[in-house]
């Protein structure tokens, strides 16, 4: 019997990728819905090139705009209660959360307390809100399977592994696309958005030059894994070819490799626990040539720093540090401000933070609404 799934934030990297999987193993899966914030027109697209039979906007403005364009074939629903329903329906067994940012935490939680499993892509979810997604996956409801590379790396290599057997987790980060610019204080949205190895969205590849990115994934990794901050260590690996790593107490060194393709983590979250044959070309070693690593530098990239704080004091600091860096990362992609006023940003907001529960949904509700607006207001003042 297929598995049928729905595709959350399908016109993203993420979701497109997803849809590609799907159609190569679509004797194994089928796209129930798919959707996207505003962007109807391509949303439609995609519908009909991979034969989805329902689409949402979770923009109810645009949605209600929109809604006289559908084709009489095609079930439309706008609005993010439209997206809560069906993730909860009963047929649905996957839901792939492609969203980016903090508005992918309730169809994650939705999805979670329907008992479905979760392809979480959106890091977001677990930095601002893993305590409580946790408490909902310890009573037994739900799954969540990584997607991003380093956590569906980590993921794997933890599979039937004795948790005190693990010395450290160690991440890899590409060092985005200002690793090695004499004067990342100048750069340009254009030189920020040149990624070396990865295709993704405006948001994360900020995040990525910033290292930022990274930081929302070693917070991430903490709360999925369960894991000490002073466990998870990060480095620079411009290839992108080892994606994580994972220490043991003996001094061995477990590792994932595979090419940079985001389509190998969303395939294995799909077909887990069976294998399926690959998407994406076969990794030759020996013409990928040396494999090569160094220290993130802190003092030029301040962001990754900020993480390791924010998880040290938590609460609610890891969601005032991602409802921060996305309030500035927006302001930087607008030409607000420039490329190292987000990681000043991030830190002056943490600065001002008075720390709460990091289990009180309200208050860290509050806390994300508190952050995006003195983030303004700092930016305002520089």
């Amino acid at each position: 019997m297929k598995k049928k799934v729905v595709v959350l934030g399908a016109t993203g990297s993420i979701g497109q990728s997803t849809l590609q999987v799907i159609e190569k193993f679509s004797s194994q899966f089928q796209i129930l819905a798919i959707t996207a914030h505003c962007q109807g027109d391509q949303l439609i697209e995609l519908a009909e090139k991979y034969s989805v039979p329902e689409i949402i906007l979770t923009d109810e403005q645009r949605g209600r705009e929109f809604k006289h364009k559908i084709p009489p074939a095609l079930k439309f629903s706008y609005g993010q209660s439209a997206v809560l329903e069906v993730v909860q329906r009963k047929e649905v067994n996957i839901v792939v959360n492609g969203i980016v940012g903090s508005a992918g935490y309730f169809p994650t939680k939705h999805s979670l307390l329907a008992g479905k499993r979760v392809a979480l892509a959106n890091k977001e979810t677990m930095v601002a809100y893993g305590e409580i997604i946790n408490e909902i996956i310890e009573k037994g409801s739900g799954e969540i399977i990584p997607v991003d590379s380093e956590h569906g790396a980590i993921w794997q290599l933890l599979r039937n592994r004795n948790p005190q057997e693990v010395e450290n987790l160690i991440l890899t980060a590409s060092g985005g696309a200002l690793r090695d610019h004499p004067h990342p204080h100048g750069a340009s949205l254009e030189e920020v958005l040149k990624h070396p190895t990865w295709n993704m969205g405006k948001k994360i590849t900020v995040d990525s030059a910033t290292l930022a990115n990274k930081g929302l994934e070693v917070i991430e990794a903490s709360r999925l894994f369960k894991i000490s901050w002073k466990k998870i260590k990060v480095l620079i690996h411009p290839t992108s070819i080892v994606h994580s790593m994972v220490e043991l107490v003996d001094g061995s060194i477990l590792a994932q490799l595979a090419e940079p393709d985001m389509k190998l983590p969303i395939q294995y979250s799909l077909s887990y626990p069976q294998r399926l044959p690959g998407t994406i070309p076969l990794l030759d070693l020996v013409t990928r040539g040396p494999l090569e690593f160094r220290h993130p530098d802190h003092k030029r990239f301040p962001a990754l720093k900020l993480a390791y704080r924010a998880l040290e004091q938590g609460g609610s600091y890891p969601c005032v540090y991602n409802a921060a860096n996305e309030q500035a990362v927006e302001m930087f992609i607008q030409g607000k401000i420039g490329f190292m006023d987000i990681s000043a940003i991030i830190e002056k907001t943490m600065d001002n933070h008075e720390n709460g529960s990091g289990k009180d949904e309200l208050f860290l509700q509050s806390a994300d609404g508190w952050a995006r607006n003195l983030a303004k207001e700092i930016a305002r003042s520089r």
